[in-house]
């Protein structure tokens, strides 16, 4: 798996800020993937939805 394989090469690279948004995106992963199977999202978290 692509995403898997840049997971490994973040944490080897030893940048903080890469960490930091690997972690970020490994957290939110499974809210991603639906997006791109679904091209559904949680319109509570949606910028455009808020008013």
């Amino acid at each position: 798996m692509i995403l898997a394989s840049w997971y490994n090469e973040v944490d080897a690279s030893g940048i903080s800020p890469f960490k930091t948004l690997s972690r970020t995106v490994q957290n939110r992963y499974l809210g991603i993937l639906n997006f791109f199977n679904n091209r559904a999202i949680n319109a509570r978290q949606s910028p455009s939805m808020r008013r």
